[in-house]
């Protein structure tokens, strides 16, 4: 995530992404006090129908939300709602000004079809060039399955396209079990 108010989870050019800021926010919130381990069950919220669309339609406008489901009770999503604009509170919170300097090789991954960031990785790796990139850096995209960054093990197969800074630019067709096969081999030595 390179910027959550523009292009990653919250708002996609300007427009809420509510489905996925929902699902998330209703069950992830912070925690008072001294925390204790989160419960090794997870329970997501109920929505009380299979169908998204008509939870949304009895939900009515936006603003309902916390006085139907979420009761004020998490700041994340009641920044979201306040923050409606890309204004100073997103802005703050952007990544990509602050890629001056970087000085540890960075590797940012991403995947096409990741729908809640895929710009971050793609802003990060263009802001360290435009700044002046003092170690390598490496983007990694795939073109298969994505979760969050990271290849599906259900997929059978993906594209990976590896951009280099010092360049060299090439593509990698493999299995995920491969790719992670190498990829940790590479990392152990």
């Amino acid at each position: 995530m390179g910027d959550v108010g523009n292009g990653d989870d919250s708002y996609h050019n300007g427009a809420f992404y509510l489905a996925a800021n929902f699902g998330f926010y209703s069950s992830i919130k912070p925690r008072p006090g001294d925390p204790a381990r989160p419960a090794t069950q997870f329970t997501p919220f109920d929505y009380g129908t299979a169908d998204a669309y008509d939870f949304y339609l009895r939900m009515g406008p936006l603003s309902n939300s916390n006085e139907k489901y979420l009761k004020n009770a998490n700041p994340f999503w009641n920044d979201n709602l306040k923050h409606s604009n890309y204004d100073e509170f997103w802005q703050r919170r952007a990544l990509a000004p602050h890629m001056k300097n970087v000085k540890p090789a960075v590797m940012f991954v991403g995947g096409w079809f990741d729908a809640e960031d895929l710009a971050g990785p793609l802003k990060l790796f263009r802001a360290i060039e435009k700044n002046g990139a003092v170690s390598p850096e490496t983007l990694v995209m795939g073109l298969g399955r994505t979760v969050a960054g990271r290849v599906d093990r259900a997929t059978s197969s993906a594209i990976w396209i590896l951009l280099r800074r010092p360049a060299n630019i090439f593509a990698r067709t493999s299995s995920c079990r491969s790719f992670s096969n190498t990829s940790r081999a590479k990392a152990t030595g």
